[in-house]
C-alpha cells in the first residue's frame, strides 16, 4: 500500500511576527488552505483570529486550530497547524508571489 500525501498545497516556508487572537506568535509556513505557527499560549477555542503584515498589506484571516505540537519544551513554545477559514483575494496573490520567488532560482522564501 503507497501511503497517501495529506497536503494537497505546497508549503512555503516563511518568518512572520503575528498576533493569533491578539497574542505574538510566528508563522513558521503556510500554504494556499493553512498555515503553522509558533506560540507561547495555546487559544481557549479552535477558532482563531490571525494577523500579520507583508509586502505592504496587512492580512486578517480567521481559523481553525487543527492540531498543538509542544516542540520546545524548555522555551515554553507551542506549534499549531490552522486551517485558513476565509482567503481574501489579497491573501492569495501575495501567496501567488511568495510561491513564485520560492520557486525560482535566485527566489528566498524567508
Amino acid at each position: 500500500m503507497v501511503p497517501r500525501e495529506r497536503r494537497m498545497n505546497e508549503r512555503i516556508r516563511k518568518r512572520i511576527m503575528l498576533r493569533i487572537n491578539h497574542r505574538p506568535g510566528i508563522l513558521l509556513d503556510l500554504s494556499q488552505t493553512g498555515m503553522r505557527i509558533s506560540t507561547a499560549m495555546v487559544p481557549v477555542s479552535r477558532n482563531v483570529r490571525i494577523q500579520f503584515q507583508a509586502d505592504d498589506s496587512e492580512f486578517e484571516l480567521d481559523g481553525y486550530i487543527l492540531w498543538i505540537n509542544k516542540r520546545y519544551a524548555l522555551q515554553n513554545l507551542k506549534e499549531m497547524g490552522i486551517r485558513i477559514e476565509n482567503r481574501p483575494e489579497h491573501f492569495q496573490r501575495y501567496l501567488e508571489r511568495i510561491g513564485e520567488s520560492a520557486d525560482s532560482p535566485d527566489g528566498d522564501a524567508f
